[in-house]
């Protein structure tokens, strides 16, 4: 969803728009833009009119104060300790993993030539990453199906695979562990704790992308970022302030062993040519999370707002099925967090152009299947490619839905539109 939201262009009411089942980000409603507002004025009076260097390229690993309040905040709020010194700013989570993936590829094709430039990615997975692991230097993308279970058993038999028939170990494995885009599903502490034991004994890489881990619902525990649970310095957690307080202010950080962080970070181009990453909205986040009053109200509101349109989607479709006879729908699973959860229907392929007309004219936005599987190459391990197939025709015919900005009348037409939309079995 890319309209000018300065200017309003592009915005239409939300009574007659589509259902919005597509968009991953947070509607207005979920943004504290008048604790924005104030920590504006804060800052400015304080930091910026009192610290000359303040608005100065700044330090490439963020400003100290500002890592110490994210370090704190994280041991608190995440339940595990987090030292400041295992802190990076980042501009969020794309250009985190961008960097990280670049510097990963680099160092495996030092070690093995261009048989160096595989990787590890889930099917399904947020196939906005794809380009920039291509950008990277990604040449074999190779893909291990992601269902509710088994991932990590899957990622050690390729792994395992891979070593016994002489091929170089990926660059690094990328995955979104914790109420994962597309299917809200989970890897749980001791999955965390294998994948750091698999990358130490194959000599690879983890990249989790986790910045839904504290939107959890009802009596959901929250989960620690991987890099704290994973006991290996080659486990790195790209978090991100979109998801919890503003996609504009794109800042985010990567949580991971110091010696690590500063080897990757200290040589990337960007980050030596362009110092800070985002000083003045570092200023404006520290702001917030210095006043825990506010943190801990806005996340409720988040949980709660975003656990009752999960509750409404997934009961409304089981209810619509159960009184609708000859329609199929099935949820993958049902999440206990984040924004997305993926549904199967009695579709052929959802990426068609029959089926995008029939959206269409239905009023929904959706994402098809196909569109969450990146171009993978082919796993080594016959086991895995036998589970990727299966997997992969499930996800031509399915959808992905998100309730980041559906309104409740929305997600209740969208329930009725899905359902119509079942019984053309396109």
């Amino acid at each position: 969803m890319r309209a000018d939201f300065w200017s309003g262009e592009g915005v239409v009411d939300a009574a007659d728009a589509a259902v919005p089942f597509a968009v991953g980000q947070p509607d207005a409603g979920l943004l504290p833009r008048a604790e924005l507002a104030a920590a504006v004025q804060r800052a400015a009076a304080g930091v910026i009119a009192t610290t000359p260097m303040a608005m100065q390229y700044g330090l490439s690993s963020g400003p100290s104060p500002w890592r110490r309040e994210v370090a704190a905040f994280a041991s608190e709020y995440l339940g595990v300790p987090v030292s400041p010194l295992e802190v990076m700013a980042t501009a969020g989570t794309s250009s985190a993993l961008a960097v990280l993936a670049q510097s990963f590829v680099r160092r495996n094709v030092d070690l093995h030539g261009d048989a160096g430039r595989d990787c590890l990615v889930e099917v399904p997975s947020y196939f906005l990453a794809e380009d920039i692991l291509r950008d990277a230097g990604c040449v074999n993308v190779v893909g291990i199906p992601r269902g509710a279970e088994g991932i990590v058993d899957l990622i050690e038999d390729e792994l395992a695979t891979r070593a016994r028939n002489g091929l170089a170990p990926p660059a690094f494995i990328y995955m979104v562990p914790t109420f994962h885009n597309p299917t809200g599903a989970e890897l749980d502490q001791e999955q965390m704790r294998r994948l750091g034991s698999l990358a130490d004994r194959y000599e690879t890489h983890c990249i989790l992308d986790e910045p839904y881990n504290l939107l959890t619902f009802g009596n959901t525990a929250v989960m620690p970022h991987g890099a704290s649970l994973a006991e290996s310095a080659r486990v790195l957690s790209l978090v991100s302030f979109s998801k919890i307080f503003a996609p504009g202010l794109r800042l985010g950080w990567v949580q991971g062993a110091p010696e690590v962080l500063e080897s990757v970070f200290a040589k990337a181009g960007s980050v030596r040519s362009g110092g800070g990453v985002n000083p003045v909205s570092s200023m404006l986040v520290t702001e917030l999370l210095r006043d825990r009053a506010f943190v801990d109200a806005h996340l409720l509101k988040l949980r709660t707002e975003l656990g009752e349109r999960m509750s409404l989607l997934v009961e409304g479709i089981d209810e619509a099925v159960s009184n609708s006879p000859g329609v199929d729908l099935r949820l993958w699973q049902r999440p206990r967090g984040g924004y997305f959860v993926m549904l199967q229907g009695p579709w052929s392929d959802t990426s068609s152009p029959a089926f995008a007309r029939a959206s269409e004219e239905l009023g929904l936005s959706l994402v098809h299947g196909n569109r969450c599987v990146m171009n993978v190459a082919t796993p080594a391990s016959s086991a895995v490619r036998q589970e990727l197939e299966t997997m992969m025709a499930r996800c031509a015919s399915s959808v992905r839905l998100s309730v980041a900005m559906t309104s409740r009348p929305q997600i209740e037409r969208g329930i009725r539109a899905l359902c119509e939309l079942a019984r053309k079995k396109l």
